[in-house]
């Protein structure tokens, strides 16, 4: 995403939830002082300071979104222009041992990854790692015990995730090879459409493509 933006994105996201616990400190903060004194001295104190975080927090929501979206588009586009510039230079042995579904592929699914699915997975990522440390900071300064706990629960979490991660790569990349030939024969059919019409073959190859 390049250096700037990298920053950018790291501190808003460390704002943004550095904001959020402070919320749910002060609130109670706020809770303790009217248990103590049962009067809601100073409202206009504790409802000003909380309301300013919640603010802070929205701004500093609004720059790490900005951020991932510009970072990502720009990205994609750096990509997409890459592989279209070597794809005009390459030989044309690549051209003769290289399935054309592969190439629209990658251009395609592949793009449409980078560009749709990437910055709402890496948002969803940080916007559940953000609360989850949240979450456990909170609870170990409320409840310092649970920190035992924590523990066996993360080494679990681990265990699941060296066993998720091959496995769900594995079923990505199958994916992807087996939409290739698709990709394959829907541009062969386009090239060879003429050829289709003038043999009166027109129905046999829609019953192909819709079997």
């Amino acid at each position: 995403m390049g250096g700037t933006f990298a920053t950018i994105t790291v501190i808003s996201f460390a704002l943004q939830y550095g904001s959020q616990l402070g919320s749910s400190l002060w609130l109670s903060e706020w809770a303790s002082a009217n248990d103590d004194t049962d009067t809601d001295n100073n409202l206009s104190l504790y409802l000003g300071v909380y309301a300013m975080l919640g603010l802070l927090q929205s701004f500093f929501v609004l720059g790490f979104v900005f951020a991932i979206l510009y970072a990502s588009i720009r990205a994609s586009a750096q990509i997409h222009t890459q592989m279209f510039e070597r794809i005009l230079r390459v030989p044309m042995s690549f051209i003769d041992t290289t399935p054309l579904g592969r190439i629209l592929n990658r251009f395609s699914k592949d793009m449409n990854t980078i560009d749709e699915r990437l910055p709402n997975s890496m948002r969803s990522f940080a916007n559940v790692m953000g609360s989850v440390v949240i979450t456990l900071i909170t609870i170990a300064l409320m409840i310092p015990i649970m920190i035992a706990v924590f523990i066996p629960i993360a080494i679990i979490y681990i265990g699941v995730q060296r066993l998720y991660i091959p496995t769900s790569r594995q079923l990505k990349r199958l994916e992807s090879v087996s939409r290739s030939p698709i990709y394959n024969q829907f541009g062969e059919t386009l090239m060879g459409l003429p050829s289709i019409r003038a043999y009166g073959k027109t129905e046999s190859f829609i019953k192909y493509n819709e079997a």
